[in-house]
């Protein structure tokens, strides 16, 4: 998505995700935050986990880079770009 009418894509990134949510110092929750500029809602991460982290953000940031215009709102990766990316990235 692109905040605030600009047309750069922002993705907003709930890094620790395996920790419990801890209230913000801001007037708006992330979430909130998220919803009222018609973004997508925080991407979860973390490293902390005995498996390899999830590579998901990481595609969404570069699939984001590569298609700017290719996000569709609250929907995610476009179906063009995600088979792109996909034949790129996955194993």
């Amino acid at each position: 998505q692109h905040f605030m009418d600009s047309r750069t894509p922002c993705l907003l990134v709930a890094a620790k995700s395996d920790l419990h949510e801890v209230k913000q110092e801001s007037s708006i929750s992330p979430a909130d935050f998220c919803k009222k500029h018609k973004m997508p809602p925080p991407q979860a991460f973390t490293c902390n986990t005995a498996d390899s982290p999830s590579r998901d953000v990481f595609i969404k940031m570069t699939t984001m880079s590569m298609y700017p215009n290719s996000l569709r709102p609250h929907k995610g990766l476009s179906q063009v770009s995600n088979k792109a990316l996909c034949s790129i990235s996955c194993p």
